[in-house]
């Protein structure tokens, strides 16, 4: 987090509270989501056909954080109180990784302009 301003946002926590949720096990770096941007931008905006190869990269990066959202919401929260507060986060996660899995027709690809403005 930016300047560090997490006890802003979790007020009563203080330097002696255990560190025992999902935020806490975070990375702070989030080199796999930049990946994942980045193929996600040649996927869309390279200008021949989208690869099968990347599809199916993309596709299974979906799936994985699908399913690790699911697990957390419906198995770990229910055997780790302090994963509880990470449930509605858990549910969007897999919710969004499933609107990115819906196979699209790619037609929309030729009728592009080729400069926006």
């Amino acid at each position: 987090m930016k300047d560090y301003r997490r006890g802003g946002f979790q007020p009563g926590v203080m330097q002696s509270t255990p560190l025992v949720g999902l935020v806490d096990c975070a990375g702070p770096d989030s080199a796999p989501a930049r990946d994942f941007a980045r193929m996600v931008d040649q996927f869309l905006f390279q200008s021949r056909e989208p690869e099968r190869a990347l599809a199916g990269l993309l596709q299974r990066q979906l799936e994985t954080w699908s399913e690790t959202g699911r697990v957390v919401a419906d198995n770990l929260a229910a055997v780790a109180p302090g994963l509880k507060d990470s449930v509605p986060v858990a549910r969007a996660l897999t919710e969004v990784s499933g609107w990115g899995g819906t196979r699209c027709r790619c037609s929309w690809r030729a009728a592009r302009p080729t400069r926006l403005g």
